[in-house]
């Protein structure tokens, strides 16, 4: 027989109510019919209050997602949280882990909420395009204050259990929920506070709402949950709690069935599944506990100081000698990062292998490098990762964890546990035999390096391009962030370089980035503010000249659309290759690692939606726009454009 997942006990003069459905106890309909059943039966017994927790390791994080789209199923969340809070007997919400969404709802309507200081709280469901459902937007500012619930609302970022405490989230954090704990508490409670829907809210002046609605809206990039929420939590503070939550849940309805919350439920899953591949199901990590990182540059310092704060031991060193001379005790994994040419790293890795002893996981961080150049002639010494951190300049926390064919499955798996303990998002890819092929960042970055080079020859300007990739909902634009990045590096990259040569242009004239002061635009002294600049525009007119090209004017949509053709492209050949099992795997890299909006699910997502016959069409501008072979179709277009 199955067990319950709500149950209820009495003891000690108080009834026990415990949600025991793993992993996250999420408010399924199995769940919403026990929390029912159970308000019914506390208002039943002579109890002096109902703690409400949680088995495992959290609270309710939140509702089953799987749910949203099949039509709701009764009970209601809003009525049984309105039940716990009209309930006779007082509840108490006890809460360790996450109290995200429907669990933090849930909580509004207890009487008193306690917490472990390791607990945080949140209402993330603005990141999944929607609004709470169970009066989220009109407790919360009740309890908390506008300010909080605003910015707890529109951003879905955790709260912890401290800062919760002080905006008057929380009645105590406590050192356990151990039932002796839990119980000095409630006994020790006298009264009973009003109820969090009744509460007054001070209303703060036009003025700031106004400013914040700003903020919310540049924030948003375009997408529109971050609006409806910040429009909830003001209307909280205009009209009684009733006219209030029948707004949020019409609502959240009716969001539940919009595009962007459809794209934003596929790429929350979608990362899910990137994370556990088919080559590492049903294996377990290796040790890690020790980590060597090898490198000068600032991005093995960063790599080295994320390790420490994921809890890892960690030796920084600048050469494989180092690393000899350093050891007490081989690392569990050493990582080479990219500063050098390919052969220079390789000669690295193979010192390191002597160094690190033939247990230690051998991995590079190369940057735009090939991993397979690199690995030439090492990979059979020591299990091998290739790995590859998205684009500083976008603040990703991409890792895309390359593997070879015949990589261990556990080798795989501790490059995810790796990317788990620096706390990035990681995506398991396969290269061909030592590890050719290339990562799928570095080749979705090309595609749309190469293609936004071509759009400048043909007719667009800089700041027209990023401009248009702003519009479609790109944070910083395609040349924006070469600044950031320098060009000379990305000079050096042939494979992304546009068929005029018109970054190496710039780099011949000196216009190296904005650290420089001038790349693609120009800068003032200590100002990041990218500037269009003339001389860009008469180099890229003089190498469109050069190659025989007759510029004209492109719009907006003619500028997304074949950039976003090309990423759909590659990705389908990335797909096709082997390289990753399914385009899901694809958007993860471009959402996360490159800037491409969340809200449209990724590249291989949006063709789907927009109808790959119709992207095949766009690729076929693209290949018309540049001289013959400069691009092909991918296979999986053509099928679909035949």
């Amino acid at each position: 027989m199955t067990a319950p997942v709500v149950r209820v006990e009495e003891h000690e003069r108080l009834a026990w109510v415990t949600i025991d459905n793993p992993p996250v106890n999420a408010t399924s309909a199995a769940v919403r019919k026990g929390l029912w059943d159970a308000v019914r039966a506390v208002a039943t017994m002579d109890v002096r209050a109902a703690v409400l927790r949680c088995a495992g390791r959290t609270f309710v994080a939140g509702g089953d997602i799987r749910e949203f789209d099949a039509p709701p199923v009764k009970p209601d969340l809003p009525d049984i949280v309105r039940a716990i809070e009209d309930c006779r007997v007082p509840w108490i919400a006890a809460m360790h882990g996450s109290a995200y969404g429907g669990g933090l709802e849930i909580a509004l309507g207890c009487a008193y909420r306690v917490a472990t200081g390791g607990a945080d709280f949140a209402l993330p469901e603005v990141k999944l395009g929607i609004v709470p459902g169970a009066g989220g937007t009109q407790r919360l500012p009740r309890l908390v204050g506008t300010k909080c619930a605003l910015e707890m609302a529109t951003t879905g970022e955790p709260v912890s259990a401290e800062a919760f405490l002080a905006a008057g989230g929380l009645d105590a954090v406590l050192p356990d929920l151990e039932d002796r704990t839990l119980t000095a508490f409630a006994l020790g409670l006298t009264g009973r506070p009003e109820a969090t829907r009744l509460r007054r809210i001070p209303a703060p002046d036009p003025a700031w709402w106004a400013k914040r609605e700003r903020t919310v809206k540049r924030r948003a990039g375009g997408q529109e949950s971050p609006l409806c929420n910040f429009q909830l939590v003001q209307l909280a503070s205009r009209v009684p709690f009733d006219a209030g939550q029948s707004e949020e849940r019409s609502r959240h309805l009716a969001l539940r069935q919009s595009e962007q919350s459809r794209a934003l439920r596929h790429i929350f899953f979608a990362e899910r599944k990137a994370a556990k591949p088919p080559a590492i199901a049903g294996h377990k990590p290796c040790a890690l506990r020790s980590v060597a990182v090898v490198g000068a540059g600032p991005a093995a310092r960063g790599l080295a100081e994320d390790a420490r704060a994921g809890g890892l031991e960690v030796r920084l060193v600048e050469s494989a000698e180092g690393l000899a001379t350093a050891a007490a005790r081989p690392p569990d994994l050493a990582i080479v990062v990219g500063a050098e040419e390919p052969d220079g790293m390789r000669r690295t890795l193979c010192r390191l292998a002597d160094a690190a002893g033939p247990q230690a996981i051998l991995s590079v961080c190369p940057g735009r490098l090939d991993p397979a150049r690199i690995f030439e002639g090492v990979a059979g010494r020591n299990p091998c990762l290739a790995l590859h951190c998205g684009a500083v300049e976008r603040r990703s926390n991409l890792m895309e964890i390359m593997i070879a064919p015949d990589t261990p499955p556990e080798v795989a798996a501790t490059g995810v546990a790796l990317a788990r303990r620096l706390s990035r998002t990681p995506v398991v890819s396969c290269g061909g035999p030592g590890f050719a092929g290339g990562f799928v960042g570095v080749r979705l970055e090309r595609a749309l390096r190469r293609q936004a080079e071509d759009l400048l020859a043909e007719g667009a300007l800089p700041q027209e391009i990023d401009a248009a990739w702003a519009e479609f909902g790109v944070p910083m634009g395609i040349f924006a962030a070469e600044d950031a990045a320098g060009l000379e590096p990305l000079d050096m990259d042939p494979e992304g370089a546009g068929h005029c040569g018109i970054r190496g242009a710039l780099v011949a004239a000196g216009r190296l980035g904005r650290d420089g002061g001038k790349g693609w635009y120009r800068y003032e002294p200590g100002d990041p503010t990218a500037l269009p600049d003339p001389q860009v525009e008469a180099i890229i007119r003089e190498q469109a000249r050069k190659g025989g090209i007759e510029r004209r004017r492109l719009d907006t949509d003619e500028i997304c659309r074949r950039l976003l053709a090309v990423l759909v492209d590659e990705g389908a050949r990335v797909v096709e290759e082997g390289v990753v099992p399914e385009g899901a795997f694809v958007d993860v890299v471009a959402v996360v690692g490159h800037g491409f909006p969340r809200w449209r699910g990724g590249p291989m997502y949006h063709g789907t939606q927009v109808g790959m016959d119709r992207v095949a069409g766009w690729m076929d501008e693209v290949v018309r726009g540049g001289p013959p072979g400069a691009w092909t179709v991918s296979d999986t277009l053509l099928r679909d454009h035949i």
